[in-house]
């Protein structure tokens, strides 16, 4: 998850080719069907399917991010 991160801040910070792709790579992952050229915004405002409450895809971002860093608050 932290790697997707990163995939999507290298997009968000500067489109080019090779970051096109990676976020395309992941959006088909995500997502369970090939995408191409998506936007960083349609990706993480995207419904997650993995959600059985119909959550977004940046949802699921938010609270992994807020989990760890609960656990590292109490390590």
């Amino acid at each position: 998850d932290l790697f997707d991160l990163k995939t999507l801040r290298n997009a968000a910070a500067h489109m080019t080719s090779t970051t096109s792709k990676s976020l395309d790579a992941l959006a088909s992952r995500k997502l369970g069907q090939t995408v191409t050229n998506i936007t960083v915004s349609d990706f993480i405002l995207s419904a997650d399917p993995g959600s059985a409450s119909g959550n977004l895809i940046l949802d699921g971002y938010v609270t992994m991010l807020d989990t760890a860093a609960e656990a590292l608050a109490t390590w």
